[in-house]
Order: C-alpha cells, then sequence, then structure tokens
C-alpha cells in the first residue's frame, strides 16, 4: 500500500498523539520516501520515523503503528 505523506498535520501513535509532521526524507537511490520527521507536541524535539511505522494517512492526520516510547 502506498501513503501520502501529508505536512504539518497531527501525528497519532497508539496511545494518542505524538507531534506534527514537518518534512519528508526521500531514498536518494530509489527516490521513495524512507521517513516522516515529527515535532514532538510537547518536547519540541524532531525524530525520524521510519515510513514502515505508519498504519494510515489521511489529508489532515498520520496514524503510526508504535506506542509514543518507540
Amino acid at each position: 500500500m502506498e501513503f501520502q505523506f501529508p505536512l504539518d498535520v497531527d501525528v497519532h501513535c497508539s496511545d494518542g498523539l505524538c507531534g506534527r509532521s514537518t518534512h519528508v526524507i526521500l531514498n536518494p537511490v530509489t527516490e521513495q520516501v524512507s521517513h516522516i520527521v515529527v515535532k514532538g507536541k510537547q518536547s519540541g524535539v524532531e525524530r525520524l520515523v521510519s515510513v514502515k511505522l505508519v498504519a494510515n494517512t489521511a489529508s489532515e492526520v498520520i496514524l503510526l503503528s508504535c506506542s509514543k516510547d518507540k
């Protein structure tokens, strides 16, 4: 399944809101999205998240298949 990766939308883990999407990272060889960058809601820390953890996306949300601890 191929997803669209909207920017500046809420990103939810299995246990709640974890932040907002800020960037997408492309694999330079395949030119496919390999990671998304998620800025933490409270901490402001940006984390690199593999697209393998994306369960679903919509125009205003990204759902991850992991907890906030992962």
